[in-house]
């Protein structure tokens, strides 16, 4: 009687865990296909992390990569170069 209650509650654990992963997959599936290319504007990161342009462009001159169009003066970024550029202190 034991085994079969310890195989069941192992079973509801794999199960919820597999269903989480499941609920995670869908969530980055629904925000890949919202932003394919994963950028931000400089204006928007600007606004989520509260900081100022001169702050960005020191950011820049320490490794973070902007992107920009040719003919354009809109400036983005990769969300995972922030991300990876704040968690090494901007080495």
């Amino acid at each position: 009687m034991t085994d079969t209650y310890i195989e069941k509650h192992d079973r509801e654990i794999i199960n919820k865990t597999l269903q989480q992963f499941s609920d995670f997959l869908d969530l980055q599936k629904k925000r890949l296909e919202a932003d394919p290319l994963n950028l931000i504007s400089q204006k928007k990161i600007m606004e989520q992390l509260h900081i100022t342009a001169p702050t960005l462009y020191e950011w820049e001159k320490m490794g973070l990569k902007k992107f920009k169009a040719p003919e354009g003066r809109k400036v983005w970024y990769l969300k995972e170069d922030v991300l990876a550029f704040l968690e090494e202190g901007g080495k």
